[in-house]
């Protein structure tokens, strides 16, 4: 923790380093705050900025801003333009970053692995809160545990509490899962490792809770054939991948036997890039299926239902 909080450089690159941590840090909640340490992180670096940073802009920015470059003019032909003009501020991001990093003088590789950690800090706290928040509505309504298992706590209805989309989130997960898995070849220390495998089985099951088809399938992906390739000897290569996909497999089988996670991962077809329902949405949905859900899960608990 101390190593993710203290750093000895400059005072420059200092505020820098914790712009982008505190950046990480607040991603898996209201984009409000995020958006504020962006604009802040603007400022920092134009009150720094000299010819020499200018000159490190070259081919490689430019095309990591070629995503927000097509959208700006995708905007030409878009049948609303106040809603194209929303969509190019959410994405602004993807301009400013490859800009901002090109011209910080902060050593990004030196720091990498220490900002890392504080996105992995944040998520698994972020759902060792959404699970308190799930068994706090069940005790407050004397509901058995099982029910945490059900569509009232699955997908958005589980990220509902941090009112953030459950992709969104999920991939959040998925990149502090891969760098918490990576380290684990990386470090030898004993609690070194049972820290990461904590974080890691704490965020898998966050990320099973969510149930973000996509976010799933590419960290399968990333773990039974990305992985392999960080193994230097090709007899753990193979090794790893048979151990792989037999728990893979059976993690699967294992998950499907839940009803909700199958009918979320195997029935359902819908997009999962839909529309947050409102907290009045729910409440409608609440005293609609009461009789057939009693588990109904409406609203944010403290704030809404003031538990």
């Amino acid at each position: 923790m101390k190593e993710v909080f203290y750093i000895k450089d400059s005072i420059e690159n200092k505020i820098s380093y914790f712009h982008l941590l505190f950046f990480l840090l607040v991603l898996p909640f209201d984009s409000f705050y995020s958006s504020i340490i962006l604009v802040s992180y603007l400022v920092h670096t134009i009150i720094f900025i000299n010819k020499n940073s200018l000159l490190l802009i070259n081919k490689t920015t430019f095309l990591l801003q070629s995503v927000f470059i097509i959208s700006l003019f995708a905007m030409l032909y878009a049948p609303s333009i106040q809603r194209s003009l929303q969509t190019i501020s959410n994405q602004l991001a993807l301009f400013l970053f490859p800009l901002l990093f090109a011209i910080t003088r902060l050593d990004l590789s030196r720091y990498r692995s220490r900002l890392m950690l504080g996105l992995t800090i944040t998520c698994t706290l972020t759902v060792l809160y959404l699970y308190f928040d799930a068994i706090h509505v069940l005790y407050y309504y004397h509901l058995p545990l099982k029910n945490l298992f059900s569509w009232t706590f699955v997908n958005h209805n589980f990220s509902l509490p941090i009112n953030m989309h459950a992709t969104y989130l999920s991939m959040l997960l998925v990149l502090s899962i891969i760098y918490s898995l990576q380290q684990l070849f990386y470090y030898q220390t004993k609690y070194k490792k049972i820290y990461f495998i904590s974080c890691s089985i704490f965020q898998f099951a966050g990320l099973i809770q969510l149930g973000s088809k996509s976010a799933f399938i590419t960290l399968l992906i990333i773990i039974i054939i990305g992985f392999p390739w960080f193994l230097v000897e090709k007899i753990k290569r193979h090794r790893y991948l048979f151990v792989s996909l037999i728990g893979s497999i059976l993690f699967i089988n294992f998950i499907l036997s839940f009803k909700v996670f199958r009918d979320r991962y195997l029935v359902t077809l819908k997009d999962d890039l839909y529309e947050n329902r409102t907290q009045e949405d729910l409440i409608h949905n609440l005293f609609k299926t009461k009789m057939t859900n009693p588990v109904g899960r409406v609203s944010i608990p403290g704030k809404l239902l003031n538990i």
